[in-house]
C-alpha cells in the first residue's frame, strides 16, 4: 500500500494510517507527503523511501532529499537505534582487526555513539547466544569454532550460508509485528570470489584461457572457498581439492562436485591456489607447485605475514593476502548492518594500522584511502 498527500499537515495522520495498516495486515507500506514542506515524510517513512544522489543535477521531485540527508536526519530524530551492539564470536580472537575496522566504519557513517563493535571470546555456543539474545544486540561476526554451531539458532539463513553450512555474519532485525529475528549469512565466499576473479580476469586477458583451481584444506573456511571457486568466472570446473586427512577432503570434493587429489607432488598447470590451512601447515604445499607462478590466496594471517604468503611472494606468485580477504568480507558485513555503502577508506586505514607496515597491506589497500588525503 502507498499513501500520497500534498498536505504536510496530514503527515502525522498518514504515519498513523501506515502503522495501523502494517499492524493489521503484517505488510510494509509507503507513505509520502509531496512537496518541500513534506520532506520529513521521506525521513519517517521506513520502507522504500525515494531519495536522490549528490552527483545528480537536481531532485527529480519537489522535497526529495539526498540519501545522506535522509540518513543524518534519521539519526538526529532518533529513528536509528541509539544503542546497537555488535560482537565478534569465537576463539582465539584477541588479535582480530574486526573491531578496529567496524568501529571506524560506524564513526565514519556518523552512527550514534552507542553503535559499538566488541569481542566475545568463547567456544561455547550457549555463552554466545546469551549475548546474542540481549535486547541491544544488532549483529555480529562469527569465527571458529562457532560458524556451524550458530546455524540452528538462526531464524533465517541466506542461500549461501545454507549451501556452505557455515555462518560468519549475524544480523538481528525487528519485523513489522515486533518479532525479533536472527539472520545468518556468509560473506567469506563473496570476498574470495571477487578477489580471485579480479586476478583471473587479468590472466585470461593475457592467455585467453580459463585456469585450474586447487583448494588446500577442508575446514570451515574451505567450504566458503570452494563455493566461491565454483561460482568464479574464468575458473575451470571441477575444482581440485587436497587435504591431509583424505576422508574430509574427499567428502568436501564430493559435496561440491570437485575432484580430490591424494598428493600435491607432481601436480602441474595449476593457475589458482586457495589455501585455508593454518599458518603452521604451509609446508604441505610443495615449492614445485609455487614454481608455476599461480595466483595464491592464503586465508591465514599473522603479524609479519604468514609463512605461505612469504613463500609465494618469493616464488613470484600473484598473492592475495589473508588480511585483504578479511577486509573485503568485513565491508560486506558492515553494509548488511547499516544498510549503507561501507566507508572503505576508513576501514582500510583501520586495517592497515592494525596489521602494521610489515604486513604489506598498505601497498594493497593504499588506493582505497585516496579520499582521506
Amino acid at each position: 500500500m502507498a499513501i500520497k498527500t500534498t498536505k504536510p499537515s496530514q503527515v502525522a495522520e498518514m504515519d498513523y494510517a501506515i502503522n495501523r495498516f502494517s499492524e493489521a495486515f503484517k505488510l510494509p507500506a509507503i507513505g509520502l507527503c509531496m512537496g518541500p514542506t513534506g520532506a520529513i515524510s521521506r525521513v519517517t517513512n521506513n520502507f522504500l523511501s525515494f531519495s536522490t544522489h549528490p552527483l545528480m543535477p537536481g531532485a527529480s521531485a519537489p522535497g526529495q532529499l539526498v540519501s545522506t540527508e535522509v540518513n543524518r536526519l534519521r539519526i538526529d530524530l532518533g529513528l536509528v537505534p541509539a544503542d546497537s551492539k555488535f560482537y565478534l564470536f569465537g576463539s582465539p580472537i584477541a588479535k582480530s582487526a574486526s573491531p578496529a575496522m567496524h568501529n571506524a566504519a560506524f564513526a565514519a557513517l556518523g552512527m550514534p555513539k552507542g553503535w559499538v563493535y566488541d569481542r566475545c571470546e568463547t567456544t561455547d555456543i550457549d555463552a554466545a547466544m546469551a549475548v546474542i539474545n540481549s535486547p541491544s544486540f544488532a549483529g555480529g561476526s562469527v569465527t571458529m569454532p562457532l560458524k556451524e554451531a550458530v546455524m540452528p539458532h538462526c531464524h533465517l539463513l541466506s542461500d549461501s550460508a545454507r549451501r556452505i553450512a557455515a555462518v560468519n555474519t549475524l544480523t538481528a532485525r525487528e519485523l513489522v509485528d515486533g518479532t525479533r529475528v536472527l539472520i545468518g549469512d556468509n560473506t567469506d565466499w563473496i570476498a574470495i570470489k571477487n578477489l580471485v576473479e579480479a586476478k583471473v580476469s587479468m590472466r585470461r586477458l593475457a592467455t585467453g584461457k580459463d585456469v585450474t583451481a586447487l583448494l588446500v584444506g577442508a575446514g570451515g573456511t574451505a567450504k566458503a572457498a570452494i563455493y566461491a571457486l565454483c561460482k568464479a568466472k574464468g575458473v575451470k570446473k571441477p575444482i581440485l581439492v587436497y587435504n591431509r586427512t583424505a576422508s574430509r577432503g574427499q567428502a568436501l570434493a564430493e559435496e561440491f562436485g570437485a575432484t580430490f587429489v591424494s598428493s600435491l607432488e607432481g601436480l602441474s598447470d595449476v593457475g589458482v591456489i586457495v589455501s585455508t590451512i593454518p599458518p603452521e601447515g604451509h609446508e604441505m604445499i610443495p615449492s614445485s607447485l609455487l614454481a608455476g607462478n599461480p595466483i595464491m590466496l592464503d586465508a591465514s594471517y599473522m603479524p609479519g605475514g604468514a609463512p605461505l604468503t612469504k613463500r609465494a611472494v618469493e616464488a613470484g606468485c600473484e598473492v592475495i593476502v589473508g588480511p585483504h580477504m578479511l577486509f573485503e568480507q568485513a565491508t560486506f558485513q558492515n553494509e548488511k548492518w547499516t544498510g549503507r555503502y561501507a566507508p572503505r577508506a576508513e576501514m582500510a586505514l583501520a586495517a592497515c594500522k592494525h596489521f602494521g607496515p610489515e604486513s604489506g597491506l598498505l601497498s594493497i589497500l593504499g588506493h582505497e584511502m585516496h579520499s582521506l588525503e
